[in-house]
Order: structure tokens, then sequence, then C-alpha cells
């Protein structure tokens, strides 16, 4: 983390979106219903941290429509 500490985190889902692919992680050890948002960078083979608010808002407004849809 930005903090130095690190941190475990487990995927709960992976998201496409018109703006490409995100996946959706949990830690554990934090508040029910916390999450974080990476967009996944397949050129790069890495994941980036989507600190933009309304950007994770809508990756994890379509992760609860498809919840919805199962």
């Amino acid at each position: 983390g930005e903090d130095g500490k690190t941190y475990k985190l487990n995927q709960l889902a992976v998201v496409e979106t018109e703006h490409g692919c995100y996946a959706v992680l949990v830690d554990d050890k934090v508040e029910e219903g916390e999450a974080y948002v990476f967009f996944i960078d397949e050129e790069q083979d890495q994941l980036t941290y989507v600190d933009n608010e309304l950007v994770a808002n809508e990756v994890l407004a379509e992760l609860d429509a498809d919840y919805d849809e199962e």
C-alpha cells in the first residue's frame, strides 16, 4: 500500500465494462462491503489501483447488476 504496509487481498470478481476489465479485491480484515478496484492492464501484465471514485463506483455497480441477474 501507499503506507508501505503489505496487504493480503482476495479476488471477489472480474468485471468487464466498456472502458476495460477490472478486478474487484477485498481484504478480510476490513469492514464488510469495502472493496478495492484495480484496472487489469493485460499489455503490461499488471494491476493498477483505481483511485477515481466515479470509475470505481461504475465497476461496483456493474458487479451488483451481475449479482442481481443471478
